[in-house]
């Protein structure tokens, strides 16, 4: 049965927007991309300044509406983040549904996270039966079933590493992305 109190697709959900979110109105001429801050699983977010006050940082994140998808499940964060003033907590400055994405939306990917599967390996053939087991134990998503940090500790992965300093140089390395440029000359 339809929920008659949402509407179904993206056009519907426009019309109701909450009123910080600016319709049509493009976020580069407010802010401006400075460097990535990171790659995660479902929109990448970028170091942005204000144009108009350039001591002014914040996390930028876009992300774009599939037709049919239920904008109210993305405007849920906003409405909260819209209300709560405190100092520790982040602060909305703005946000923007400009080319059918909405810019600034961290609730869709808890949404997401909570609908779908944990993540798994892409190889797992490359990785020990010890380990695979290791990280499923970690991403049981029901609290209630997920493993104590105690017991996660105990886990033959951990339990049987023979020396754990061996795993600070991978701990404390800076995160590289390695980009691939190829070649379109003719041979």
């Amino acid at each position: 049965m339809k929920n008659l109190f949402r509407t179904s697709t993206v056009e519907e959900s426009r019309r109701s927007l909450p009123s910080i979110i600016e319709v049509n109105v493009n976020p580069k001429d407010f802010w401006e991309i400075v460097g990535e801050l990171g790659d995660g699983a479902f929109a990448k977010v970028e170091k942005a300044v204000s144009k108009t006050d350039r001591t002014l940082f914040a996390a930028a994140k876009a992300i774009e509406v599939q037709e049919g998808e239920q904008l109210e499940d993305f405007l849920v964060e906003i409405d909260i983040l819209t209300s709560c003033k405190h100092r520790n907590i982040v602060k909305l400055y703005a946000c923007f549904f400009f080319e059918n994405k909405l810019h600034v939306s961290p609730m869709r990917g808890l949404f997401k996270v909570q609908k779908s599967a944990p993540p798994t390996l892409d190889n797992p053939a490359c990785w020990s039966l010890f380990f695979s087991d290791f990280l499923a134990q970690c991403l049981v998503k029901n609290p209630a079933e997920r493993e104590t940090a105690k017991q996660i500790l105990s886990h033959p992965f951990i339990a049987n590493a023979t020396d754990r300093r061996l795993f600070l140089p991978e701990v404390n390395a800076d995160s590289l992305e390695e980009e691939v440029i190829e070649d379109d000359r003719a041979s």
